[in-house]
């Protein structure tokens, strides 16, 4: 895309998002917020060994990984679509739910049971 369409788009985006939120100028996510998820979706790309990987953007992830990326960002959409209908509500919970429910099902496709899953097959 040409520079122009880009800067377009995100023209549209954000007189879109003012439209939605009269008053408002500016929405507010939390350090934690960003970094907690982020750490699962790196212990579990550096830890947990599982095939396939994926190459994404030029970088090998397994499942696990890219589930929890999907997963935090299906929270984030989540979290948007209730502050943009008016209700504030805290982030974290919808974050980390969407990033471990992704990173168990991402687990759980790439052939790993949930007990490996967990981290606790060998101590049950």
């Amino acid at each position: 895309m040409e520079d122009e369409t880009v800067e377009a788009v995100d023209d549209e985006i954000v007189a879109a998002i003012q439209e939605e939120l009269p008053g408002r100028d500016a929405l507010f996510i939390g350090l934690g917020d960003a970094v907690i998820p982020t750490v699962l979706v790196a212990s579990a790309a550096f830890f947990v060994e599982t095939d396939p990987t994926l190459s994404v953007f030029g970088v090998s992830a397994n499942l696990p990984a890219l589930g929890a990326i999907a997963g935090s960002i299906a929270g984030l959409s989540i979290l948007l679509w209730m502050v943009l209908k008016g209700r504030a509500h805290a982030g974290l919970p919808l974050l980390n739910g969407g990033a471990i429910a992704g990173y168990l099902l991402g687990a759980l496709l790439s052939g790993l049971s949930l007990l490996e899953a967990l981290g606790v097959d060998g101590v049950l």
